[in-house]
């Protein structure tokens, strides 16, 4: 990567345009320009999250997410899937917030470029406003989807993970592979488009970014190394003023609307939402931002208001969860066993595996771990949900089925890994992925990629070992996991202690530290990582 000036950025830019080499990626930024001004990433997630709480026994909570120091860093696609997983479909009209923007000047210089150059537009932009202000159609490749196909929408990390479909990577890559690639609005976030780019290779790439502090930045030295990459700093708006200037667009600024405003900031999505959905998704989003005390408090809330025998169990449940985390065992089982029996009652096949499931994990997770009778229990988990994938069940709550066989998979393997019986473990950590890889759960992957480094270590398979681990620290640096890094650092930390490797360990180790302490305070997880460190320094290792 290098930096260059914003004069020889547009000159080069209009060059390549004149010698029909250059292509052009739109990113969300190019429509949150004035007069269009949609919403940004955050604006987008303050929206969801104040209509999910639009109700009388909510809206305490909403300053309470909003205050969290992990809500700003929460990507929005894993906001949506959380939503989808309790709305489903439904949650489609939330872009209706997307629909009213009239364009903007960068549309129009967009618009005109692709006329009069013949370059290919590609964008990952749901919205239609450079289409609208071409004089002759041209199309325009949408890698995530249009509004006029919300359905199709990529607004889910599953969808993320899953990947770009292959004839659309194929026709991508028509537009990318080989050309000077000019990417404006864009911050280069998106997996599914990062892997395109490494994929169709474009021979250089003309970026611009706003500021030197931007995430796009960031991205680019992260991600793109080995990229021919010239770097401009600069206000998109003036750009394109610039742009307008040079290539004389008078005649396409006509076509430009006047009227100010954008998409509307207040509409009635939420109102579609019962009280019982509101606060599932609710509690499932206080996990994701790792607020587990209040979700173990809306959860119960939530279990204290419903009345339909199924729902009550999955508080409990998600309840239980909330509690295992905590390290509060007692109550994680508690709870997880008066799931389970309201599960059995309701006959509803996914509650009763997920009960099941809840309650191995805290017996696997407690300070006295139990894997001997946290192993019946996944297995019975296991086959509850085989049962209920037989059931009819409309596609998200499929989708959804598939991911917890996955987990419950991965958690099986863990507790036969503790059982020293490894190569059934790896067995049932590849199915786990494979069930991951399938459904797109780029989160999920990283757990058990932190599971198979763990396995990999201990039998001194470090080649293997480092794959998984590196596959790991990607995604949890790329979705903010921190509890999940300070699981793999605790781990590998004490294997490597326990291997004589004392130096490499510790430094793991107090790394896991500062995480959990972050996070929970004086949790189980701190309490046995400081155990660990307690046992090796006695021992006065110091390789």
């Amino acid at each position: 990567m290098r930096i260059i000036s914003l004069s020889r950025f547009l000159a080069e830019a209009l060059r390549q345009a004149r010698d029909g080499r250059l292509s052009l990626l739109a990113g969300a930024g190019v429509s949150m320009v004035p007069p269009t001004c949609l919403a940004s990433a955050m604006q987008l997630k303050r929206l969801a999250v104040s209509s999910l709480c639009d109700t009388p026994g909510l809206r305490l909570y909403r300053r309470k997410v909003m205050l969290s120091p992990r809500f700003d860093s929460l990507v929005l696609e894993i906001l949506f899937q959380r939503f989808y997983e309790s709305f489903g479909s439904r949650l489609f009209s939330f872009f209706d917030v997307l629909a009213d923007a009239e364009p903007n000047l960068v549309h129009t210089v967009v618009a005109e470029l692709q006329q009069k150059f013949a370059i290919p537009v590609v964008t990952t932009n749901f919205d239609t406003l450079v289409e609208r202000q071409q004089e002759s159609p041209r199309p325009v490749l949408h890698l995530h989807g249009e509004l006029g196909d919300r359905e199709q929408m990529v607004v889910r990390i599953n969808q993320v993970g899953k990947g770009l479909p292959t004839g659309l990577v194929r026709n991508a890559g028509r537009c990318i592979r080989g050309r000077v690639l000019l990417v404006l609005g864009y911050s280069g976030s998106d997996e599914d488009v990062r892997v395109l780019l490494r994929r169709c290779r474009p021979a250089r790439v003309l970026w611009l970014v706003r500021v030197r502090g931007d995430l796009a930045l960031q991205n680019i030295q992260r991600s793109f190394k080995g990229f021919d990459v010239a770097v401009a700093f600069g206000d998109l708006g003036l750009v394109s003023r610039r742009i307008a200037a040079r290539v004389r667009v008078e005649s396409a600024l006509t076509r430009l609307g006047m009227r100010r405003g954008g998409g509307k900031m207040h509409f009635s999505w939420g109102r579609r939402l019962t009280l019982d959905e509101r606060y599932m998704a609710l509690s499932e989003v206080m996990m994701d931002i790792e607020s587990y005390r209040l979700a173990a408090e809306v959860a119960l809330a939530g279990y204290r208001r419903c009345r339909v025998l199924e729902r009550r169990a999955r508080f409990l449940i998600q309840a239980a969860g909330a509690y295992k985390v905590l390290a509060d065992t007692p109550a994680a089982i508690g709870w997880a066993k008066k799931g389970l029996a309201l599960a059995r009652k309701s006959r509803d096949s996914w509650a009763i595996a997920a009960a099941l499931n809840t309650h191995g994990l805290a017996l696997l997770e407690q300070h006295e771990t139990d894997p001997a009778r946290a192993l019946p229990l996944f297995r019975r988990a296991g086959a509850a949900i085989s049962s209920a994938l037989r059931e009819r069940r409309s596609p998200e709550v499929r989708e959804r089925m598939r991911g917890f066989a996955a987990r419950v998979f991965n958690n099986l393997g863990l507790a036969l890994m503790q059982l020293r019986r490894d190569a059934k473990a790896e067995q049932a950590f590849m199915g786990s992925l494979a069930f991951k890889r399938q459904s797109g759960d780029i989160i999920g992957m990283a757990t058990t990629a932190a599971n198979l480094a763990r396995l990999k270590y201990r039998r001194r398979e470090h080649g293997p070992a480092h794959k998984w681990k590196w596959r790991c620290l990607y995604l949890v640096e790329r979705y903010d996991r921190k509890f999940t890094k300070a699981y793999l650092l605790r781990s590998l930390g004490g294997i490597a202690c326990e291997q004589g490797r004392t130096k490499v360990g510790m430094r793991s180790l107090k790394a896991a530290l500062g995480i959990y302490q972050d996070l929970l305070g004086d949790g189980l997880g701190v309490r046995l990582t400081k155990e660990i460190m307690a046992r090796f320094r006695k021992r006065g290792g110091t390789r």
